[in-house]
């Protein structure tokens, strides 16, 4: 008798989990979604697709409506992260969509053109300009990234972009002594 109904529970109790499954997926296709964005708009696979410079796939993350501005483990935003591994696809994606805030900074304080002006990635530095990304901020800025690494191609955009060759760092340090070294 005991085995019996423990089956009957067994049955009812899977019975339910699959009733409520295909609820959840009722709701979920309601709203628009269905399992396979659900699935690929996860933080781990989106910061992946950064990684790995797959545009479509942040591209149908974003368009699901996965925030831009997601930042992975260590604190870094997708667009910083995208211009620390040469991103460019994915940076383009980025910024296309009006929610990506172009100045976000990492938890030290790095924002995508420090970045990519330390990773010497002008396409990168190129776009964020054009996108209206400031060239100059309080302590250390891109020019003084630019000007540590000597490429010259990404100092001489940022001096056009009209960034501030006199900048002091925390520590006092210009860009100019920066180049100088």
């Amino acid at each position: 008798m005991r085995a019996a109904v423990l089956g009957r529970s067994a049955r009812y109790g899977s019975m339910r989990q699959a009733v409520a499954g295909v609820a959840a997926m009722s709701i979920l296709a309601g709203c628009g979604v269905n399992a396979q964005m659900a699935s690929a708009a996860s933080p781990d696979a989106v910061i992946k697709a950064v990684k790995f410079d797959d545009a479509s796939a942040v591209q149908r993350a974003l368009q699901s409506g996965f925030n831009p501005n997601t930042t992975d483990a260590q604190g870094m935003p997708l667009l910083v992260l995208a211009a620390r591994e040469k991103s460019d696809k994915v940076t383009e994606a980025l910024l296309a969509d009006s929610r990506t805030d172009v100045e976000k900074t990492d938890s030290a304080g790095e924002n995508a053109m420090m970045l990519a002006a330390i990773v010497k990635d002008a396409s990168i530095v190129r776009m964020l300009i054009a996108k209206g990304a400031k060239v100059d901020k309080p302590g250390w800025t891109p020019l003084h990234y630019a000007a540590s690494t000597g490429d010259d191609t990404i100092v001489t955009m940022l001096l056009d972009a009209h960034a501030n060759v006199d900048a002091r760092s925390p520590n006092d340090t210009t860009p100019l002594m920066m180049a100088a070294r």
